[in-house]
């Protein structure tokens, strides 16, 4: 994890879409309480859909009935504002029909570097949303789409589950690796890259589109 690229491709994107560079304090950074963990039950008809903050986001599928979602903060040590806008960070849970909505409310700030872990159900369809920031998805075994404005993505699945992929980052590079092959994107431009492959065995779909950024499929044996 290549966390200083990271978050400096975070800040430097948010700057660019607020049409100015934001100043980060270059203070020592420390850890501030954030909320404390959520565990909610996912019902077995239930699409996941995670509202993720900016930052480091890890997602772990696993053979459970619940989504599990853990919080790590750290503001400049020189920064009250940012300790107070983490206070008002709080996990917000949504259902409707056939669907559950997870994310994390309140509390933005260039200043913090936020890292959060979540662990899924494998049986249910996962959704991502997220503006900037890198997310790694490990593990899952369902139907996957993501949508992040910049930042880098990882995902890895088994090959077994995956019927297509569709991957696109418009400025910025998109590869698939199968056992055996490594697939570059498609560039139709000078920038951007995508990768439409239809060849799987499986039963599921996976989705993943970025604006700034790489994008990364790896299906293993």
């Amino acid at each position: 994890m290549v966390l200083p690229f990271r978050l400096a491709l975070v800040t430097v994107s948010a700057g660019l879409m607020a049409g100015c560079v934001t100043q980060v304090s270059d203070a020592p950074k420390v850890a501030v309480p954030g909320p404390a963990a959520l565990s909610v039950e996912v019902r077995a008809a239930e699409s996941i859909v995670l509202d993720m903050p900016n930052g480091d986001v890890t997602i772990v599928a696993a053979p459970v009935g619940f989504a599990e979602m853990h919080v790590e903060v750290r503001c400049p040590s020189d920064s009250s504002k940012c300790r107070k806008r983490v206070e008002k960070m709080a996990w917000a849970t949504r259902r409707s029909a056939n669907r559950i909505e997870l994310g994390l409310e309140g509390g933005a700030t260039l200043n913090a570097e936020i890292t959060v872990n979540v662990r899924v159900p494998q049986r249910n369809p996962l959704e991502v949303q997220m503006k900037y920031g890198a997310l790694t998805i490990e593990n899952a075994r369902q139907p996957v789409k993501v949508e992040m404005k910049a930042g880098e993505v990882d995902i890895t699945m088994p090959e077994e589950v995956v019927k297509s992929a569709f991957l696109r980052a418009r400025f910025g590079d998109a590869s698939l690796t199968v056992p055996e092959n490594s697939i570059s994107g498609r560039r139709p431009t000078l920038v951007g890259a995508t990768v439409d492959w239809p060849h799987g065995r499986g039963l599921f779909p996976v989705s993943a589109k970025l604006r700034y950024g790489d994008v990364r499929l790896r299906l293993l044996d």
